[in-house]
């Protein structure tokens, strides 16, 4: 006959045992809850960023319409010609001045260029909104 180890515990032993158990599972249920509070916060947080960054896009994309439209329109010699104004004023009145792709200019001089081309002033108009641009997503 095989032997048979038993365990005698006294109840003070066996509270004891107990209340570690406790003790322990307590706090193993509390890193998990934390570490599942913490996955559900950065989940949360990469829908928002999303988010904020598809209207971003979205309105970068409108901008950007909205300013290659000046150079198709009827008044687009109009516009032309005050961009060119204002690099010949930046740049010197030796600038060349060139259409660029997508509608702007561009203006070079020896040693410097402005890029005055639709996406570079809708990459402008945008960063001079700063922190403005937030307001399209806060809360109201």
């Amino acid at each position: 006959m095989a032997a048979t180890n038993f365990f005698i515990f006294t109840r003070a032993e066996a509270s004891r045992i107990l209340d570690g158990a406790r003790a322990e599972g307590r706090a193993d249920g509390a890193l998990a809850a934390a570490a599942a509070r913490s996955r559900a916060r950065a989940a949360s947080r990469a829908v928002v960023l999303g988010a904020r960054r598809r209207v971003y896009e979205e309105l970068r994309r409108r901008v950007r319409g909205e300013i290659r439209a000046l150079f198709e329109g009827p008044d687009a010699p109009a516009h032309e010609e005050a961009l060119a104004a204002r690099a010949r004023a930046l740049l010197g009145g030796g600038a060349l001045v060139e259409r660029a792709g997508g509608g702007g200019l561009v203006a070079r001089v020896p040693g410097a260029e402005l890029d005055l081309s639709a996406d570079a002033l809708t990459d402008r108009a945008l960063a001079a909104l700063g922190t403005e641009v937030a307001d399209l997503w806060a809360p109201r």
